[in-house]
């Protein structure tokens, strides 16, 4: 990992100890997502819920947004799950130093174990948990594709917006 990629994750761990403590927009949530998929929403830890509506915030704002973007903004990192801010940091600093590290370590379930399971693989279970909270199919291909921006064209728009967020 470069030096400016280090700085880079630096700068996100210090924002993202800063947001725990911030209000959620409500608003925003239930005007977008229905009872099953704010159910969902809660499930994930405070940081990535706030993540995620700076995410949704960013994806309004775009040309080519439309509600199962804005849905798919909410709940992109939803496959995550609960998990502590230093299991994150060991995700983001494995995934730099090891990722064969991470595989070896990381197995379905609870605990540090399970939070990396959830971290290496939150698009595809975001996506599965998003079907079962009865998302469109399109909002679910766009979860599960959201580090591969080729899943549909609007899929690059949620791929900037996360990482801007």
């Amino acid at each position: 990992m470069t030096v400016a990629r280090w700085v880079y994750r630096a700068a996100q761990f210090r924002k993202a100890l800063a947001e725990q403590g911030k209000p959620l927009a409500r608003e925003v949530i239930e005007a977008c997502l229905d009872p099953r998929e704010q159910a969902l929403f809660h499930q994930m830890s405070r940081r990535d819920q706030v993540h995620s509506i700076n995410t949704a915030t960013l994806v309004a704002g775009h040309a080519s947004a439309c509600p199962d973007l804005l849905v798919a903004a909410l709940l992109h990192d939803a496959g995550k799950g609960e998990q502590s801010i230093w299991q994150r940091a060991l995700y983001v600093v494995l995934t730099a130093v090891s990722p064969a590290a991470i595989a070896r370590f990381a197995r379905p379930g609870g605990g540090t174990r399970g939070a990396l399971h959830r971290s290496l693989n939150h698009a595809s279970l975001g996506a599965a948990r998003a079907a079962e909270a009865g998302c469109s199919e399109k909002v679910c291909r766009l979860i599960a594709g959201h580090h591969k921006p080729e899943s549909y064209p609007e899929s690059g728009v949620l791929q900037w917006a996360d990482e801007l967020a």
